[in-house]
């Protein structure tokens, strides 16, 4: 499983949703230092999940070309085909993505607003 936003939100949905001995790669990094996981002995630790990390200075490197490129114009709106609040339309979002009908789905867990 991937988690790419680093919100701990999602961190503790992937965290609940794993099966047992799934392995959890985190790719995002969190607003702040800290991400609390709420149900550590259940979510975490009962379930035997291994959670792999992001290693490497890179990927600050790119971040910072695309600052650069955003900065200059680069527009990438079109490439968000799909939005969706809340999470109920999961596995609709999955099957477009699937069915290559979405190239970028966002979603939000708690409301665009």
């Amino acid at each position: 499983m991937l988690e790419l936003s680093g919100a701990e939100s999602s961190i503790n949905l992937g965290l609940a949703a794993a099966r047992p001995g799934a392995v959890l790669s985190l790719l995002g990094l969190p607003r702040d230092q800290a991400v609390t996981i709420r149900d550590y002995t259940n979510d975490l630790v009962f379930k035997g999940v291994t959670i792999h990390a992001i290693i490497g200075r890179r990927v600050f490197d790119t971040w910072i070309k695309m600052l650069d490129l955003f900065r200059a114009g680069l527009d990438v709106e079109d490439l968000v085909t799909d939005e969706f609040e809340g999470l109920e339309k999961f596995h609709e979002a999955m099957e477009l993505l699937d069915d290559r009908r979405a190239m970028k789905v966002v979603f939000w867990p708690n409301g665009k607003g």
